[in-house]
């Protein structure tokens, strides 16, 4: 679901909530990715997806703190707390290879 627009912002503030709910939108199909590769046993795949989300939590974390508009800061902020939940709960299950990231 993309964050909503309509406070008002500037052009750029609305690129980068684009930019920030494309993101999180990618992330969740990595780690749809990841939950295929272990059910395969690639680990090496499986850890380098774990790493690559990661990382993208951290950059929407650091980006979204330039949104001005308080509800589009509220969603973006809310999907990567469900992404890195999600995440959290895949690396406790099964056993998941990079449980130590």
């Amino acid at each position: 679901m993309a964050a909503p627009v309509s406070d008002g912002l500037s052009n750029g503030q609305a690129r980068i909530i684009g930019f920030l709910s494309a993101d999180v939108d990618l992330a969740f199909s990595l780690l749809d990715t990841a939950k295929i590769a272990r059910e395969a046993g690639n680990t090496v795949h499986t850890e380098a997806l774990v790493l690559v989300i990661r990382q993208t939590i951290e950059t929407i974390r650091r980006v979204n703190g330039s949104i001005k508009g308080i509800s589009a800061w509220n969603e973006i902020h809310h999907r990567a707390n469900s992404l890195e939940d999600a995440l959290n709960s895949f690396q406790k299950s099964d056993g998941a290879p990079g449980t130590q990231l």
